[in-house]
């Protein structure tokens, strides 16, 4: 397994352990129903995730990266607050949601993925106009 696989697998490892504890934080203030039934789904998925990676870096003998506990932290006290000052479904899925896209991002930014950027020639040659270029973000 190459290196860039292993810092991939590392970083997945931080993002489901932080997932699971955030999965954690919601459904304790989550009533009983359809979203706690499929955030409970989730928490399990994610488990079952955490360890195939936590397997699969030991046998590359790696340790599993953990959440960052600042990070861990400024999570579980978003969750109290907005929680405490609107509970309700609406709400958790919401802090679900922006947490899903907050570990897209990390992992993006962690791994250096090349995305395309997208430009509009000043002036168009023979074709559309539009020009593909690669860039780091």
């Amino acid at each position: 397994m190459n290196e860039d696989t292993l810092h991939l697998l590392s970083e997945c490892a931080a993002g489901t352990d932080m997932a699971i504890r955030s999965l954690d934080d919601v459904l304790k203030n989550s009533p009983d129903g359809p979203l706690q039934r499929r955030l409970a789904s989730s928490k399990r998925q994610h488990e079952s995730l955490a360890a195939e990676t936590k397997a699969l870096l030991r046998a590359q003998g790696k340790e599993a990266k953990s959440a960052d506990p600042a990070a861990r932290a400024m999570s579980w006290m978003k969750t109290e607050a907005m929680l405490a000052m609107k509970p309700g479904d609406a709400t958790t899925a919401d802090l679900i949601s922006t947490g899903c896209s907050m570990g897209i991002k990390s992992l993006a930014t962690a791994t250096s993925i090349r995305r395309p950027a997208v430009r509009r020639r000043t002036s168009p040659s023979r074709s559309s106009g539009w020009r593909i270029s690669w860039s780091r973000t």
